[in-house]
């Protein structure tokens, strides 16, 4: 077969080639969401509009009150100094639901729901497609929608969202708005403030445990790519509507948490209430170099009475920070405060005799904290079933103990 009949034949297999479906009812959805058909140059989409009120509340949160914070803490938020820049108003919120949940070229976004502030309002607006080749129109529009826009929020979008969109834009050859914007990830950021007291850190307890927020009759994500397959299918979109509703409420959660976790970071006091949280906000704190502000929350949370763990790893990481900031004397009465609380733990003792060893250089102290480290730890190991798991730490101090006895002579010698 030459070129020339090559083409003949193809010719013939595009004149065949069956027409692209018509989506499903979509006057139907029209009727069930607030939504119409908006067209581009690359065709055509549904899009969905729903309007947060000045005084609406999701849960515990106002949207509409932005609260005056600077954006230097938001770069504490997000541990990333792109962000000190950071303005919740000029921020866009985004969340998508997807043909699958392993990621991967395979795998679509659907739908595509954005939030962003407009005067007193919160705008957010749900871009669908109704069968995939509106893919390329509906990602056309969220190019367009990006501009303006400084920053962008989401909640797991550094390992998810945004790695999946940006490969559907380079898919569709379009240029890519988001890789260049700062980007807030909330994922992060609850675990850092609620994975010691919350063992879930989805989105969803969140809402509930910290926003005040408790979803109704949501879907779970596991099944929404099926009810997406069933509606492409039959054409009935009777179902698209909890989903509709699971990405509203995922994107106005992203606006609330954002200020839930801009009044943490900047005024914790009459935000925090437990303990544990109080703990985690100050190691957050420390992480970030914020290291006076991390000592508050320890102090903070030491005044609330927590638990004998709690307690002894606050004393511990508030004689971290005044030992790196030679506050030696407050270094050394949180470490007699360890002791005092904690008294098989033999941390405090090793310190207490190094700082009596290299700082203060009175031998005959720092033996006798070695010493009673070592008391310690002779009592630990009997109680213990296994008590070759000490013989690390033992070894270590008898090595102290026998360098600070050879000091002990050298010193005596020279006064002799």
């Amino acid at each position: 077969m030459d070129l020339k009949e090559k083409l003949k034949f193809y010719e013939s297999s595009v004149k065949t080639r069956s027409p692209v479906p018509e989506p499903g009812d979509t006057e139907e959805l029209s009727r069930l969401v607030p939504g119409s058909v908006v067209g581009n140059n690359s065709g055509a989409f549904f899009r969905v509009t729903w309007t947060m009120q000045p005084g609406d509340f999701h849960g515990s949160q106002c949207l509409s009150q932005i609260p005056g914070i600077p954006g230097s803490v938001y770069a504490r938020i997000g541990k990333d100094p792109a962000l000190a820049s950071f303005d919740p108003v000029k921020a866009l919120y985004l969340d998508t639901e997807t043909t699958g949940l392993a990621g991967g070229t395979g795998t679509v976004p659907f739908m595509v729901g954005l939030g962003f502030y407009s005067e007193a309002s919160f705008i957010v607006e749900q871009y669908f497609m109704r069968d995939y080749h509106e893919e390329r129109a509906m990602l056309e529009a969220l190019l367009d929608r990006t501009a303006g826009f400084e920053s962008i929020v989401t909640y797991n979008g550094k390992c998810y969202d945004i790695n999946l969109l940006s490969s559907r834009f380079v898919m569709q050859r379009l240029r890519n708005p988001l890789i260049s914007l700062p980007h807030l990830d909330l994922l992060f950021t609850a675990r850092r403030l609620y994975k010691r007291r919350l063992s879930d850190c989805s989105l969803a307890n969140i809402e509930s445990c910290v926003l005040g927020f408790h979803r109704t009759d949501d879907i779970p994500g596991a099944m929404i790519p099926g009810l997406y397959f069933d509606y492409l299918r039959s054409g009935r979109p009777g179902q698209l509507v909890r989903i509709f509703e699971h990405n509203r409420w995922d994107i106005l959660s992203l606006a609330a948490l954002t200020r839930h976790a801009a009044q943490v970071y900047h005024n914790p006091s009459g935000i925090l209430t437990h303990a544990l949280d109080w703990y985690s906000l100050g190691r957050s704190l420390e992480s970030v170099h914020a290291l006076d502000e991390a000592v508050t929350c320890y102090i903070k949370l030491l005044g609330s009475g927590p638990d004998a763990e709690t307690e002894a790893e606050t004393r511990s990481r508030l004689a971290l920070i005044h030992k790196k900031s030679d506050k030696w004397k407050m270094a050394v009465q949180a470490w007699e405060q360890m002791i005092q609380t904690d008294r098989f733990h033999i941390k405090p003792y090793e310190e207490l005799a190094k700082y009596y060893e290299h700082r203060i250089r009175d031998y005959d102290r720092a033996a006798s904290w070695v010493n009673r480290a070592l008391e310690r730890l002779e009592i630990q190991l009997q109680l213990q079933e296994e008590p070759g798991s000490f013989s690390d730490d033992r070894q270590a101090l008898l090595y102290r103990l026998n360098r600070l006895k050879n000091k002990q002579a050298r010193r005596d010698q020279r006064e002799a």
